[in-house]
């Protein structure tokens, strides 16, 4: 179980060695790779590099925590790793911070590892779980934790392959910034091992943009909380979507998860996340998913249409709101162009929750920094999400979200006599934009955020947040 200040370590540290071997580069961190796509590595995957790559950044952090910080957890030894592996596994008490983000970041870590020393995907899934795992048995004197598990490995996969291809398309542009990617690309070039994996590159759609709200509170009172009603809010948003899902699809399905006829896992994925901001919070929420293969259903110039797998982790955290979700399942994605050059697309999504954590309105006034209590219980369940947009050169974009979770309580998990056994939660978003410079938009945005919470032994619970604003964005 990670603490705060570990935390920022799984970030920090790789960074700050990324940089340091930059300053010194190798030859082979000048090659730009080119390659087309679908092409395959020219040499072999290095396990042995994999190896030291995952179970080095255990190490690291366990050594820095212990020596550096004098951390208790950190203080291991061959007794406790001995205890891990005598014991049974828990449902931990850490923070919402450390388990939802910290933990699939820590994940994205040891991916990263895998895929620069040349695994393929589902290989570093292995790798990734295996970091995991001897992170939980052997860095820390504390019983080895299920929700961290799950979380660090599923997170871990869009984090670390998102990243993964992302700098490589920054090291196609030969852009310094690629450190802040996937430093462990950068390390595998200084020491001349990146391994060249079996890769297909695609267009890079990316936008920042920055605004103001304002937001209307309908929040229990049973919170015991001292916020206003209303508040106004400022907000930094930005979007990466890598690849086209219908140009990432087999046309047929032996093709779907090999690999072959373009359906390379992650050959389409979309990241987007935004931090709210007042003078005394924060608020962060991000949504990803990642395809992991589909299949063309329809391919008729103006009309496509494509069925696939998907993998999507999301999360929010603000005062009011501790929501996370790692989620597989099914995917339904099309478009159709029009004349005049209007384009209508969509996407559903499907999926069952391996993992989430959602807060619980009994105990979430309850300081996350005590880590005896977590205010959030862990659940089970089914998502669903719907992206809705229409876009038109002269009229503008159109675009409605809405992602629903439907959350079963884990028995046995609860940290109140007032878990709650059932919860429903939605986020409806709406946007309209238009082009004002070759490169530049300006939009309205509605976020309606609300949850039903049904509890055995409790009143049951509704809550909602509004939230309306104007912004910029970058294109």
């Amino acid at each position: 179980m990670l603490s705060h200040r570990q935390s920022r370590l799984c970030a920090l540290v790789p960074l700050a060695l990324s940089l340091a071997i930059r300053l010194y580069p190798s030859p082979a961190s000048a090659q730009t790779n080119e390659r087309s796509p679908g092409e395959e590595g020219s040499s072999e995957p290095n396990y042995a590099l994999a190896a030291v790559g995952v179970l080095g950044a255990n190490v690291a952090v366990n050594v820095i925590d212990r020596f550096v910080f004098d951390e208790d957890f950190a203080k291991t030894s061959l007794p406790s790793m001995r205890a891990n592996l005598g014991t049974a596994w828990v449902y931990d008490s850490d923070s919402f911070a450390t388990n939802e983000i910290a933990h699939p970041i820590h994940g994205g870590i040891y991916f990263s590892a895998c895929r620069t020393s040349g695994l393929g995907f589902w290989e570093s899934i292995t790798g990734t779980l295996a970091g995991s795992a001897t992170w939980e048995l052997f860095g820390e004197v504390e019983k080895p934790s299920i929700n961290d598990l799950v979380s660090t490995t599923l997170g871990g996969i869009i984090i670390g392959e998102s990243f993964h291809a992302l700098s490589r398309d920054l090291l196609r542009n030969r852009l310094p910034v690629r450190m802040v990617g996937n430093p462990t690309q950068v390390l595998g070039d200084a020491l001349g091992e990146t391994r060249a994996d079996s890769g297909w590159y695609s267009p890079l759609a990316a936008s920042l943009g920055f605004g103001l709200s304002r937001s209307i509170f309908d929040i229990s009172e049973l919170r015991n909380l001292d916020v206003d009603s209303e508040q106004s809010n400022g907000f930094i948003a930005a979007a990466f979507v890598r690849g086209d899902p219908f140009d990432a699809a087999a046309d047929s399905p032996r093709g779907l998860f090999s690999g072959s006829d373009g359906a390379i896992p992650f050959g389409y994925f979309a990241l987007r996340g935004s931090v709210g901001f007042t003078p005394s919070s924060l608020g962060i929420d991000f949504f990803s998913q990642g395809s992991l293969g589909s299949i063309a259903l329809v391919d008729e110039g103006t009309r496509k249409l494509c069925l696939g797998a998907s993998l999507h982790y999301d999360f929010v955290l603000s005062d009011l709101v501790k929501l996370s979700a790692n989620s597989v399942g099914l995917s339904l994605e099309s478009a159709k162009g029009f004349k005049g050059g209007g384009m209508w697309t969509s996407e559903f999504h499907l999926s069952a929750v391996a993992m989430s954590a959602n807060e619980n309105v009994f105990v979430a006034s309850v300081d996350s920094s005590d880590t005896a209590i977590r205010n959030y219980d862990f659940g089970l369940g089914e998502s669903s999400k719907v992206y809705l947009s229409y876009a038109h050169p002269r009229i503008g974009a159109f675009r409605i979200d809405y992602c629903f979770y439907g959350l079963h309580s884990i028995p046995g998990t609860a940290i109140s006599a007032a878990a709650f056994q059932y919860a429903m939660v939605g986020i409806f978003g709406f946007s309209y934009e238009r082009m004002i410079a070759k490169h530049a938009a300006m939009g309205l945005a509605v976020k309606v955020y609300h949850k039903d919470a049904f509890y055995s032994s409790a009143a049951d619970m509704h809550e909602s947040i509004f939230e309306s604003g104007l912004y910029l964005k970058a294109l």
